[in-house]
């Protein structure tokens, strides 16, 4: 997998004018077809459950207050079907 989502085509932006709703924190661009091949060559980043295959990104701010998206790689741990849950 690329080590960074550089290459994946998202790109956060914080909103630029005062005339812009507060409510509005972070703005998202999203290059279809290099997001597209970005998945296509790291397919492992799709999580899957019932509702489809989903890709996460964390839209966080740097030193400088600039807004990034961030490939959030987190994996939850399968659940194994008739596993007796742990007591304390």
């Amino acid at each position: 997998m690329e080590k960074n989502n550089q290459n994946a085509g998202i790109y956060a932006f914080a909103p630029k004018t005062e005339k812009q709703a507060e409510f509005v924190v972070t703005k998202l661009s999203i290059e279809a077809n290099t997001l597209y091949d970005f998945i296509e060559k790291n397919k492992e980043v799709l999580t899957k459950n019932e509702k489809g295959a989903f890709i996460y990104f964390d839209v966080l701010k740097n030193k400088d207050g600039k807004h990034y998206a961030k490939l959030n790689t987190y994996k939850p741990e399968e659940k194994k079907q008739n596993e007796t849950p742990k007591r304390f």
